[in-house]
């Protein structure tokens, strides 16, 4: 099979009326996430219905068919895994290069905002968006681990990410281990192997997502932004950010300021 190494980012969100088929991408991989309606997905002979919030990829190479009963809504990602990203799914293999996750309410707002931001970044095309947006795409498919591993290691990590998440908690990750009756070094494993990062720096990316909202949706200074999360050092959040997102939180408000 040829592999592409150009940028190969297609992404848009659609509507699909019913009795539709179309044949889907074959060179590249393909990431849907089914917003309404369901769709039958035929490959390899098999046939898979995917239900409304189903993540789902498939992998280069197999037909694929996609026939619409009733009405289907969706977004939907192409993009070169091969030449571009190093990790790989851990998600349910619900079919012949298909793989699949179910996340909950809370994921699946967070999923939509990232497909909301590569569309918005693919748009635009400033210099080096493709690195930026592959660095969306492999956000989208660690969330998926992510989504995937916490059901299966059971409800002590997700009450301590709900705990980190909490930033008016004074409570340090020892505490947050004591709570979950685990010793440090068994919750930082078992935080890391579900969602793929260290509990400081998940307490920090949530820091910076509910920033992103204050930006977005307020006229909160950055000071008033700080102090909402809990940050002593308005600088501190504007050096976090800018090294998060590639851009200062004024530039990111001037840009997706919601009016």
């Amino acid at each position: 099979m040829e592999i592409k190494t150009g940028y190969e980012v297609y992404v848009g969100k659609m509507d699909f009326p019913p009795n539709h088929s179309h044949f889907g991408d074959q060179k590249n991989w393909n990431m849907l996430l089914t917003l309404d309606g369901e769709v039958k997905l035929s490959i390899r002979g098999k046939t898979l219905t995917v239900t409304p919030n189903t993540l789902f990829m498939i992998a280069p190479g197999p037909l694929r068919k996609f026939t619409v009963p009733e009405f289907w809504q969706t977004w939907y990602l192409h993009f070169n895994m091969d030449a571009h990203i190093s990790i790989r799914p851990e998600w349910d293999v619900i079919g012949p290069g298909v793989y699949a996750v179910n996340p909950n309410r809370r994921d699946l707002a967070s999923l939509r905002r990232v497909f909301a931001d590569i569309s918005r970044v693919c748009s635009i095309r400033r210099h080096g968006w493709y690195l930026l947006a592959y660095n969306l795409i492999q956000e989208l498919i660690l969330r998926g681990n992510m989504a995937c591993n916490a059901a299966a290691l059971g409800e002590h990590i997700e009450t301590a990410a709900q705990m980190l998440e909490n930033l008016d908690s004074a409570m340090n990750v020892e505490d947050i281990a004591q709570k979950c009756s685990m010793s440090r070094a068994s919750f930082f494993s078992m935080f890391r192997e579900t969602f793929g990062t260290t509990p400081t720096k998940y307490r920090e990316q949530q820091m910076l997502i509910q920033a992103q909202q204050l930006l977005e949706n307020t006229d909160m200074s950055i000071k008033e932004i700080s102090q909402q999360l809990n940050i002593q050092h308005p600088c501190y959040l504007t050096i976090r950010f800018t090294r998060a997102f590639g851009m200062s939180p004024r530039e990111y408000r001037k840009r997706h300021r919601v009016e």
